[in-house]
């Protein structure tokens, strides 16, 4: 089956949609008509296909670049171009004035032994951290504004948009608090570089006014369900965000076009789809942060929860000169990705990275696995692009079709017929928990020494390594039945596939998140990027004033957090054991 769907499926075709999109509507933002246009464009393209498609209305909080001036002051005076960010604390008519102050990429250490208090900080961009992640760190030290050159090569004049919300979906009263607090404004990397040769002579001092106005809107997602002929009730999500600034092509209408072609490719061949495969177009992405995959998760959590076996991100598909191969995984999928990488794209260099909670993975509390993949450039590249890994040229209107190459989209819509033709047709899940039992022992044995006596992490550790033993054991017991096993399912490879669907909700949320299985984390969070998050202040414990009211707070969070922890451990090694003794 999947060699018949690779013999069908084609980068030219799906040009064809995003020819059609990009011209009708190159800017498609959440909430506007343009946005609307391009739900029901997907929608009947879907069901053209014999795909049955839904457009869904949601009420999201969104925003839409405004206007912003930003001037030199000294050690000169210059008028200097600049885009507003959306989601901004906007200013008022007289503006905000300050001295200027560069803080490196923006991370917490970057501003080491330099006091920004009533200050504006001139910081890269780059994804680390994120511009949401920037805004919030720089604010919480107190700066009163940002600015932000975008990437690209030293001379780049060119100007991104871009949202630095940091509150996953919509807010809530817990989360409300955490919206953004101050102006930012976006330069290019040509006026950036040469604000920062400044500051690093002396003292600088700009002026700056940025409005951007949020409000609420209705906006749209399209979700295309085919059924799978075996077993309808698992299914496969695939797909990434419809909104688009500017140009609007490589980010994303190449990959709303690869989804479309797939869709159209696996309904083609539905008698041989054995699961079913939902082709997902969120918005809400660009602006909202991520409203639209969020509100699909709340409003459809059973279903999901029941049914859904995977979420592989689409986003930016195509890139033209892009060389080498990225995936963004969930521990437990990687033996599965890499195999389909090295079947169908021999003698391409693939790097794989843990998953951090980026794009529309809004289904990681929950614990659906995820998956985001790519053919990306070099790492020399991106560095002598300032960390544009996804071109000088993202998120913003020079996002033309000369951006994206049919040909590279030829190769990543392979990978996706592969993961997506393996993942619905073999009969027992291709999950292997090795990863991830050998990442919570290393990640537990880092944190133990530095935790204190009242946060002893010994329980944990002889948890994690009982699971580690376990995971090692299922392998090996489920690699032998995905052997034998054939269609229709027999009664040991359904109580196979329930375990292991068990244990990746128990662990995901824990592994993955901070906020649990019931809520979503901000958006680019530094302490995401580790194995057991919750657990990250036990590092910043140690430095606290230890009679101080916060510190005695963190240490009363991280107890709390430690149980959860523990708990879903004891769950995970349960699940396993009883794992074991069904497959004897």
């Amino acid at each position: 089956m999947i060699r018949e769907i690779l013999d069908e499926v084609s980068a030219d075709r799906a040009h064809e949609h995003i020819v059609n999109i990009t011209r009708e509507v190159p800017q498609r933002l959440a909430g506007s008509p343009e946005l609307r246009w391009m739900a029901h464009y997907v929608r009947d393209a879907m069901e053209a296909v014999g795909v049955p498609a839904t457009v869904y209305d949601l009420d999201a909080l969104v925003s839409f670049p405004g206007t912003a001036s930003l001037r030199l002051l000294t050690p000169e005076v210059r008028e200097l171009r600049c885009l507003p960010f959306c989601h901004i604390r906007s200013t008022d008519e007289k503006g905000i004035e300050g001295e200027l102050v560069f803080v490196g990429a923006g991370t917490e250490k970057d501003y080491e032994g330099k006091d920004v208090r009533g200050k504006i900080t001139l910081s890269e961009l780059s994804y680390s951290p994120p511009r949401q992640e920037k805004e919030r760190i720089g604010s919480a030290k107190g700066a009163i504004g940002h600015v932000m050159m975008n990437w690209g090569p030293s001379d780049c004049e060119i100007i991104a948009y871009g949202s630095i919300k940091a509150v996953w979906g919509n807010p809530t009263p817990e989360t409300i608090k955490n919206m953004p607090s101050t102006p930012c404004v976006t330069v290019s990397r040509a006026t950036g570089e040469r604000l920062r040769d400044l500051c690093k002579k002396g003292p600088v001092r700009v002026w700056m006014s940025a409005q951007s106005p949020e409000e609420w809107r209705t906006t749209q997602i399209t979700i295309g369900r085919l059924e799978g002929c075996e077993e309808p009730d698992k299914a496969i999500l695939i797909g990434g965000h419809m909104d688009a600034w500017g140009g609007g092509v490589s980010c994303n209408a190449v990959g709303n076009a690869a989804v479309l072609e797939l869709a159209r490719a696996f309904a083609k061949h539905r008698d041989k789809v054995k699961r079913s495969v939902w082709f997902t177009l969120w918005s809400g992405h660009e602006t909202g942060t991520m409203t639209g995959s969020t509100w699909f998760c709340d409003h459809f959590w059973d279903e999901l929860d029941t049914k859904g076996l995977i979420y592989i991100n689409v986003d930016s598909p195509g890139l033209v000169g892009a060389t080498e191969y990225n995936t963004r995984s969930s521990s437990e999928l990687l033996r599965f990705h890499k195999e389909v990488e090295a079947k169908l794209l021999p003698g391409v260099h693939c790097r794989r990275v843990r998953l951090t909670r980026i794009g529309d993975m809004s289904f990681v509390g929950l614990g659906i696995p995820t998956l985001s993949p790519r053919i990306a450039y070099s790492e020399e590249q991106v560095k002598a692009w300032n960390g544009a890994d996804l071109g000088p040229w993202h998120h913003s209107t020079e996002m033309t079709l000369d951006t994206v190459d049919m040909k590279v989209l030829q190769k990543d819509l392979a990978v996706y017929v592969g993961l997506v033709g393996r993942l619905s047709n073999e009969p027992v899940l291709p999950y292997d928990f090795t990863p991830v039992g050998q990442e919570m022992v290393k990640r537990l044995d880092e944190l133990a020494p530095k935790a204190s006596k009242e946060l002893a992490l010994g329980e944990l550790q002889e948890r994690a390594r009982r699971f580690d033993s376990l995971a090692t054991q299922l392998e090996k017991r489920v690699q032998a039945l995905r052997q034998q096993e054939r269609w229709p399912l027999s009664p040991k490879a359904l109580a196979a596939n329930r375990s292991l669907m068990r244990i990746s909700r128990i662990l995901n949320a824990p592994t993955s998140a901070i906020n649990g299985k019931w809520d979503q984390d901000l958006y680019g969070l530094t302490t995401l990027r580790t194995v057991f998050p919750s657990l990250y202040s036990i590092e910043e414990l140690a430095r606290m004033n230890p009679e101080a009211l916060e510190t005695r707070a963190v240490q009363t969070r991280l107890v709390r957090n430690r149980n959860w922890i523990g708990d879903c451990l004891k769950e995970a090694v349960s699940t396993a054991e009883s794992a074991l003794e069904s497959l004897a």
